[in-house]
């Protein structure tokens, strides 16, 4: 289903064009969409690098992926409209000297279009996000918008305007996908920085109340173990920090920081009482206590 909507929003437009517009206006606009694929590729080429990085900067907190996002955002607006203020200058040039005058009309839609994969280069920073947060939905929802604004819109403009209106409607299109993909991307980040628990060391030791304590086994924000996730809440489940620190007055190691009550307790779904499992494991450990093993081990250990 999303390779039919990708399709409708990305591809259907050149069918579309022949129609309405005509054989040589589609092979003017063609010329435009094969030059603009070089500089696709080489765009599409660092954002095949996007996705093992949000993965990694997703387990490290929602705070730390969007500073990530944002740095990104900046250095692909940079970098990017650099390359693209210089294909757009050299257009000219190149449709002049080398594709000839019967091609010059195409010259502004390969304008426009290189605009457009710009927006894609920076948009594909959100839209590779949805995938590292399991935001599949999201993704198809963006998609599915994306395609019914680029036919409605070729249907009502290309006629008027020609293959400029085309490739006006192409930029617009992406822009739809990858604004609501960053709109998907920017709400479950709010989200998950509302509930997400402080990660300072604030406490004392649990043992003898001392604050000379040092973090000793630092695990990273991590999801809460006893919730066994529904499939709507796959990917915006809250994370903690588990860590582990040494107090060095009294010698104890624990964690510093606890999940409140009412998370651990509110939707608790492991519950010894009724585990059989765990009844059985009480009951051999008692009968090896009463039946004198553990006294007979601890002899052998000393």
């Amino acid at each position: 289903m999303l390779a039919v909507v990708v399709y409708c929003y990305s591809t259907l437009q050149v069918p579309l064009v022949g129609y309405i517009a005509g054989k040589q206006s589609l092979g003017a606009y063609r010329s435009a969409l094969m030059l603009v694929a070089g500089l696709d590729l080489l765009y599409s080429s660092i954002n095949s690098l996007l996705l093992p990085r949000l993965v990694a900067w997703r387990r490290k907190g929602p705070t730390f992926l969007w500073h990530r996002q944002k740095e990104l955002l900046f250095l692909f607006l940079f970098s990017g409209g650099a390359i693209s203020a210089g294909v757009i200058s050299l257009a000219p040039v190149v449709y002049r000297r080398f594709l000839g005058v019967a091609f010059t009309e195409a010259i502004l839609p390969f304008q426009i279009l290189v605009v457009g994969r710009l927006a894609v280069f920076v948009g594909q920073i959100f839209a590779w996000s949805l995938s590292a947060l399991h935001l599949d939905r999201q993704f198809f929802l963006a998609s599915l918008a994306g395609a019914v604004f680029s036919v409605g819109a070729n249907l009502l403009f290309v006629p008027c305007y020609g293959i400029v209106a085309a490739a006006v409607v192409s930029v617009l299109s992406e822009i739809v996908v990858h604004g609501l993909c960053f709109i998907s991307v920017k709400r479950y980040i709010s989200r998950a920085i509302a509930i997400q628990p402080p990660t300072l060391y604030n406490m004392i030791c649990r043992i003898c109340d001392s604050s000379d304590l040092v973090p000793a086994i630092d695990l990273g924000l991590q999801p809460w173990c006893n919730h066994f996730l529904r499939r709507q809440e796959i990917g915006s489940e809250p994370f903690y920090p588990l860590r582990v620190v040494y107090c060095r007055n009294c010698g104890a190691a624990q964690l510093d920081f606890t999940v409140k009550k009412e998370v651990m307790f509110g939707d608790h779904t492991y519950l010894s009482g009724v585990t059989k499992s765990l009844g059985n494991t009480s009951a051999g450990s008692l009968a090896r206590l009463t039946d004198g093993s553990f006294e007979r081990l601890s002899r052998r250990a000393f």
